[in-house]
């Protein structure tokens, strides 16, 4: 099934961090988040400072 190919289910973690939230206060600041517009030289930033950073991708 689509649902299950590797990008898909990457695509879809964010979604699934949402439902998985249990606190109500935490899904509306998690919701609000998604209204969040980065200008493309912040991405840049964000993308620059993130490379610089050693992260366990194993963990998500």
């Amino acid at each position: 099934m689509g649902r299950f190919r590797p990008e898909v289910m990457d695509h879809n973690q964010a979604l699934l961090d949402l439902i998985a939230t249990v606190a109500k206060n935490r899904l509306k600041e998690n919701l609000q988040a998604s209204e969040i517009v980065l200008t493309k030289e912040e991405m840049e930033k964000l993308n620059e400072a993130l490379s610089k950073l050693d992260i366990d991708e194993t963990h998500f």
